[in-house]
């Protein structure tokens, strides 16, 4: 694996602890001199929450969350629950929804599943509903708007209601990056949630709503042995992040002795990357949509609900922003938090990141970058925002399980790379 830090003579990459396997992943970014998605380092941190004794055991206060503004419907994925928003709205053929240039394909894909039509509209650069170009958006065939709280920061919700009410249109509300947080979940006809950025599962989202039709969407479970099997999964991703260490004989008996050095299978053949991507993402299964969450994950979310979870996550996010601080390259898009919100992730703007991120990548950060792969429909002409955004926008973590070690590192990491750079 060739080590791009490595290479400039960076020392932002170290070695394993003790006992913890070097494990390589597939770059979805970055490419080596022969066009093939890298190898990189797997994060040496949790990217997102995971598993640990002292979480089982500790108890605290309940938090307010998006789980209080109606009834719940607990599905697979959070893509799911925007699949059952649009059919409770009866949203198909011939319909658009207005959705943001800014965002995943996993709001567009149920969508076009449906065989409506997405229609983008501009976002400011802070992350704000342009309503002035939604409002020119709007055709006879408009049925609903989604509106996303990115990274946890709020938009204005009684000016989206109020839109959303001049014209008679839906207003869904994604709250995938904001499960938490004052007045999150309290705006939208239907609201969107999605368990794994906030707590420790490997599946689940669920859907939130007053409107009555909710209650009578019916979900098929998804059997004990699925629950096993992510608990099981949960147990191995905890222990390999130094989680759980009590559980590495059970683990041993399970998988046999693991190798010191492990890979993520070859990677197929290079595609033309201008070549037309798939209508549907490959991640969007449309069996998958009529599954219940399992009772692993409303366990985690019941448990994990707390004040405990939303204090630590704003404590964390803003350690991460005083040790990497503000330098002439890179700066937080929002360097304090303001009071109530509970973020997702700590969103950095980086001058020159297509040439930093091999080096961030090597470094093993825990990090993404939010709507990096646009559209072949969305360039400036349909928001400039979006454009720039995708080209300098990363994420670092900053969820409730990080410990102030495991901050120091990857923070600091980043700002050696960054200041180096510059």
């Amino acid at each position: 694996m060739v080590n791009a830090s490595t290479e400039r003579g960076f020392v932002v990459s170290p070695e394993p602890p003790r006992g913890r396997p070097r494990r390589t992943i597939i770059s979805q970014t970055t490419r080596d001199a022969a066009g093939r998605k890298r190898r990189i380092p797997e994060p040496l941190e949790p990217a997102f929450p995971l598993l640990s004794l002292r979480g089982i055991l500790r108890w605290s206060p309940r938090a307010p969350s998006i789980l209080d503004h109606g009834d719940v419907l607990n599905v697979s994925a959070g893509r799911y629950a925007i699949a059952h928003a649009l059919r409770l709205l009866n949203i198909g053929p011939g319909d658009e929804v207005l959705v943001p240039a800014y965002h995943c394909s996993v709001m567009v894909d149920p969508i076009v599943a449906l065989g409506a039509a997405p229609v983008f509209y501009k976002i400011g650069p802070d992350l704000a509903v342009d309503l002035e170009d939604s409002e020119e958006k709007i055709t006879p065939a408009t049925k609903a708007i989604l509106a996303a709280h990115l990274f946890g920061f709020p938009q204005d919700g009684p000016a989206l209601r109020a839109f959303a009410d001049r014209h008679a249109i839906a207003l869904i509300e994604d709250c995938a990056h904001a499960f938490f947080g004052e007045g999150m979940g309290s705006f939208g006809d239907f609201v969107i949630g999605s368990y794994f950025k906030f707590f420790p599962v490997t599946e689940g989202g669920c859907l939130v709503s007053k409107r009555p039709e909710i209650r009578h969407v019916g979900l098929q479970s998804q059997g004990v042995m699925k629950n096993f099997r992510q608990l099981i999964a949960l147990i191995r991703i905890s222990y390999r992040f130094r989680r759980l260490r009590v559980m590495g004989p059970l683990l041993r008996l399970i998988d046999g002795p693991s190798d010191a050095s492990i890979e993520a299978p070859e990677e197929k053949p290079p595609t033309d990357p201008t070549s037309t991507p798939k209508v549907e993402n490959v991640d969007y299964i449309r069996r998958d949509e009529d599954l219940d969450a399992t009772g692993l994950t409303k366990l985690m979310v019941r448990h994990n609900t707390t004040r405990y979870t939303t204090e630590r996550r704003r404590q964390n996010y803003q350690r991460v922003v005083d040790i990497v601080g503000e330098t002439p390259a890179a700066r937080p898009l929002f360097p304090r938090l303001e009071s109530g919100i509970v973020p997702f992730m700590v969103p950095f703007w980086v001058d020159r990141l297509e040439a930093l991120f091999p080096f961030m990548e090597d470094a093993a950060i825990p990090m993404q970058r939010y709507s990096q792969f646009l559209r072949k429909d969305i360039d400036e002409s349909v928001c400039a925002t979006t454009v720039d955004l995708s080209r300098h926008l990363v994420q670092l973590s900053c969820h409730q399980d990080l410990t102030e070690a495991e901050i120091r590192r990857f923070a600091g990491a980043f700002r050696e790379i960054v200041l180096r750079e510059n």
